[in-house]
C-alpha cells in the first residue's frame, strides 16, 4: 500500500495496478470510513486513474486539495540521487525496458518498449511486427523527477547499495541495468 496525499493534513492508503488490457486504483481515507475502488478497461488509463480516485474520494469527502504540493520523494531523503548522478541509460525488468536520454535542456526522452510476451498480451502485436517505439519527453518538476501529462518518473537510490539506481515511475521500481533480453 501507499500513502497518498489528499488535502493538506489527509491522506489516504491505495493501490494502483493493471493486467492485459485493465486498470485499477483502491484508494482508502485515512482516519474515516469513506474507501474508492476505480477500475477500467484499457491499460491506457493507468497513468490516470490513482488522480481519478483521488479526485473521487475528495468529492465525497469534501477534502480540499493540497495547499502546498509535497516535495517529490519527501520522507525519503536516503533515497534521493544525487544532483550530479548520471541516470541515462537502460532500466529493466521483467517485461519492460525503459531507456532513459536526459536533453541539454534538462527533460529527458523516455523510450519504453514491451517483452515479446508483453507485447502480444497488451497490445495483440507480435514481437517482430511490433512498431518501434516512440520516445517521450518528460519535463523535470524537481532533482531526477521527470513528468508529462499522462507519465511521472522518480529516479532513486536504495540506501543499502546506494550506487544503485532505479527508475519508480508509480506503480514500480525498475532497477538500472545493463543486461538486456532483447
Amino acid at each position: 500500500m501507499a500513502r497518498y496525499r489528499l488535502g493538506e493534513n489527509s491522506f489516504s492508503l491505495g493501490h494502483d495496478g493493471t493486467t492485459a488490457g485493465q486498470a485499477c486504483a483502491v484508494r482508502l481515507c485515512e482516519g474515516r470510513c469513506e474507501t474508492v475502488i476505480v477500475a477500467a478497461n484499457g491499460a491506457w488509463t493507468s497513468a490516470h486513474i490513482g488522480r481519478l480516485a483521488d479526485d473521487i474520494l475528495r468529492a465525497v469527502t469534501g477534502i480540499d486539495a493540497p495547499v502546498t504540493a509535497a516535495e517529490p520523494l519527501a520522507g525519503y531523503e536516503d533515497w534521493i540521487v544525487p544532483e550530479d548522478a548520471d541516470i541515462s541509460g537502460r532500466y529493466d525488468r521483467l517485461n519492460a525496458a525503459l531507456t532513459i536520454a536526459p536533453q541539454p535542456e534538462g527533460s529527458i526522452l523516455l523510450t519504453e518498449r514491451h517483452s515479446p510476451q508483453d507485447a502480444l498480451n497488451w497490445f495483440g502485436e507480435n514481437a517482430g511486427s511490433a512498431v518501434a517505439p516512440m520516445p517521450v519527453r518528460l519535463e523535470r518538476i524537481a532533482c531526477h523527477s521527470y513528468a508529462s501529462a499522462d507519465r511521472e518518473l522518480h529516479f532513486l537510490r536504495h540506501p543499502d547499495a546506494p550506487a544503485r539506481l532505479y527508475v519508480h515511475d508509480g506503480m514500480r521500481a525498475t532497477p538500472k541495468s545493463t543486461r538486456f533480453w532483447q
